[in-house]
C-alpha cells in the first residue's frame, strides 16, 4: 500500500511538472514594431542622384510606409519570424509636371537579415519588384540556437534598372537594428525541454495507470 501511495505521488508530481514544463514551450511570445516613412521629398532627394545635371526632373508620385515586425523574446532552438512590410501610394498631384521616376526606371526592394549567433532563413538578399501603388511583404524565419542577447541588422536597398538599359544602381534607403533576447529553462533548449514534457507526462499517467483502469471500469 506504501509502494502505491509513492507511485501515485511520484506519477502526479511528474504530470504537474511536465505540463508546467509543456506550458513553457508553448506560453506565445511577444512582438514589437518599428515603423519608417519615406517621404516624398527623401525619395526625390535619392532620385535627383540617378541622373544629376539631366534635362527632366526625375521625381518619385509616391511615399514609402515600412513597418518591421520581430520577437520581443524567443526560446532557444525556438523557430519566430521577421516580417517586412513596404505600402506605397501614388498621389499623382506629386508629380507637377515633372517625370515620373516609374517611366524611366524599374525599380525593385532589395533586403538583407543579417543575425550573428542566429540561423536566418532565407539567407543573404531577397528582392522583390517595387510596385507603383501597393504593397509588398517580406518574411524571414529565424532560431537562436544560444542563450544569449544577439543583435542583427535589417538593410533595405532601392535598385534603379534603366528602362533603356545600363548598369543597375544600388541605394541604401535604412538599416535597422533587430535586438533578441534568448531565453531557455534552466539552462534546456526548446526541443529538449518538449521531449521532457511529453515523456514526463506520459510516465506520470503509467505510474497512475490503475487509478485511471479502475474510474473508467466504474464509469462503463
Amino acid at each position: 500500500m506504501l509502494v502505491t501511495k509513492i507511485r501515485r505521488i511520484i506519477g502526479l508530481v511528474l504530470c504537474l511538472g511536465s505540463i508546467a514544463i509543456l506550458v513553457y514551450t508553448t506560453w506565445p511570445n511577444s512582438f514589437q514594431s518599428r515603423e519608417v516613412s519615406f517621404s516624398h521629398y527623401e525619395l526625390n532627394k535619392v532620385a535627383a542622384e540617378l541622373e544629376p545635371g539631366g534635362a527632366a526632373r526625375l521625381v518619385f508620385p509616391e511615399e514609402l510606409q515600412v513597418q518591421l515586425d520581430w520577437p520581443t523574446w524567443l526560446r532557444e532552438n525556438e523557430i519566430g519570424q521577421v516580417h517586412l512590410f513596404v505600402d506605397t501610394g501614388m498621389d499623382a498631384t506629386l508629380l507637377n509636371g515633372d517625370l515620373n521616376i516609374y517611366d524611366r526606371y524599374t525599380m525593385s526592394l532589395e533586403t538583407r537579415l543579417e543575425f550573428p549567433g542566429v540561423q536566418v532563413a532565407p539567407p543573404g538578399n531577397v528582392s522583390q519588384p517595387l510596385p507603383e501603388e501597393g504593397a509588398i511583404q517580406f518574411d524571414w524565419n529565424i532560431r537562436p540556437n544560444e542563450r544569449e542577447s544577439p543583435s542583427g541588422t535589417l538593410w533595405l536597398h532601392l535598385d534603379f534598372i534603366p528602362r533603356s538599359g545600363g548598369s543597375i544602381q544600388h541605394r541604401l534607403l535604412m538599416a535597422q537594428q533587430v535586438n533578441l533576447r534568448t531565453v531557455n529553462l534552466l539552462g534546456i533548449n526548446m526541443v529538449t525541454a518538449q521531449v521532457l514534457g511529453i515523456v514526463g507526462v506520459v510516465i506520470g499517467v503509467v505510474l497512475w495507470i490503475d487509478v485511471l483502469v479502475d474510474w473508467v471500469m466504474r464509469r462503463k
